[in-house]
Parts: structure tokens; sequence; C-alpha cells
């Protein structure tokens, strides 16, 4: 994305100290799972603003990280906080590590929510709801390093096995290098069994896009059901399933 230099350097620090700001919050406040009040809203939202402070204070030669870090709460659509900068005026390592560290978030246990999500599920929050909220390249190279298939998330292959994604490839991201865990029946190997789709195009994911009817229409007589996240086909327009979907619903094929 051109970062180099000095610039990758003040990047990086900023990601290691982006969230030293709070230090200034009450203690335990960050592990509270009650619903925050007006106040306590307008408490949060300081911390990219005590941060910097904090950074500039320590080491007035960072000047570069401790802005990024004051930035890394905005949002392109202007829905961030703490000045509200809209697009361009956010620098664009401010935008990189905005962009990782919702990732981070949503990857990692928080005390509002009940678990995680897997990295999947994040990549395709980001694709669905980070559209206004990130510029397009920064989005789009963020995705592309994670993946389709992220690194650690497991798969269904072709052949009912479940498999460990080991390592993800930039030029053939459909094919990743896999461990296999589990037999046809789900049970688990004595020991994973490393695998490449590439050589191998046989173990290949299940989650890939549903076969479309010649005619496009339901099978005769059915009603076309299925999960509310897929779209169902229509005259000119192919089926569409989610991720956890798999296309197996009834009046799809």
């Amino acid at each position: 994305m051109g970062v180099k230099g000095d610039d990758l350097d003040w990047l990086c620090l900023a990601g290691l100290l982006h969230e030293i700001g709070c230090v200034r919050l009450p203690k335990g406040f960050l592990q509270r799972t009650d619903a925050m009040s007006d106040d306590d809203r307008r408490l949060i939202r300081k911390r990219p603003e005590f941060s910097h402070e904090i950074i500039k204070k320590l080491a007035p030669d960072y000047a570069d990280a401790a802005e990024i870090a004051r930035q890394v709460h905005e949002r392109a659509d202007g829905s961030g906080y703490p000045e509200g900068l809209v697009g361009d005026q956010i620098n664009l390592e401010a935008q990189i590590l905005s962009a990782v560290e919702v990732f981070e978030a949503l990857t990692h246990n928080r005390p509002y929510r009940e678990r995680p999500q897997a990295a999947s599920e994040a990549v395709k929050y980001l694709l669905e709801s980070g559209s206004d909220q990130f510029v397009d390249r920064v989005l789009k190279t963020l995705i592309l390093k994670i993946g389709l298939y992220p690194v650690g998330s497991y798969v269904l292959l072709s052949t009912d096995e479940i498999a460990l994604v080991l390592e993800h490839r930039e030029h053939n991201p459909m094919r990743p290098l896999l461990a296999v865990m589990t037999d046809r029946a789900g049970k688990l190997l004595p020991s994973p069994r490393v695998t490449d789709p590439m050589l191998n195009p046989q173990s290949t994911s299940r989650r890939r896009s549903p076969r479309r009817r010649s005619d496009s229409r339901p099978p005769s007589g059915r009603r076309r059901r299925c999960c509310g996240g897929c779209r169902p086909p229509g005259p000119r327009s192919r089926p569409r399933h989610p991720a956890a979907c798999g296309g197996s619903h009834p009046g799809f094929r």
C-alpha cells in the first residue's frame, strides 16, 4: 500500500501504543458487562486523545505515532471519533490500523459478548458493514491478506473431512494449505494430515457457490424455502447462499 520506511515504523509503533490511553479510565471500566450510559460513552471516546497526549508527553519525537493513535477510531464515513474526520482527512496509517483493530476486536474475547467471532465471520462483517467505514483499498488489502479461509479457521472438505487452515495464499485464495483433522465419519485422526489442495484438487472446501438449475427455477410443486440470508433463484438472477448456508435447502439446486 506504499507504507514504508519511517511511515511503517510509526504505524508499527502506533499499533503497540494506540490504546495506552485506557490507563486513564476508571479501574475495571473495560471489563463491564452492563449497558453504558451516555457519560460512559463520552468517556470511552476520549481514550484516543488520552493516548495522543500520553505518547507525546513520554516521547516528543513520536509525534507521528501519537497522531495515528488519535485517528485510529475515525471512520471514512465520518461516524468515528474523536473529531468525526471523513475519507482522506484520516491519514493512511491510521486507516490501516483502524481496519486491523476492528478485525482483532471481533476475533477476540470481549466482556460485552458471549464469544469471539470466527475469522471468517469477521471477514464477512468487514465486507458487509465495513464498506462505508473504511476506504476500499485498505479494506481490500486487509481481506486479501487474511484470505477467504483465514489461517486458524476450520473448513469442511468435499470429502466430508474437517481441516484446519494452515497457510493462506494470496495468489490462489481458494486453495489454502490444510491440515486434515478428522476422517469422513468425523472421528479425530491420531495426527493431522497435511494436504495441499493445489496438488490434490479432490480435497476442496465445500464453501463454494451452489450449482444452478439450467432454467433458474425451483423444482415444480415446491415452495422456495431457505434461511433468511439466502436469495432464491429468479428468472434473471442466480441463487446466492451465505457461507454458513451451504446451499442445501429445498428449492435450491
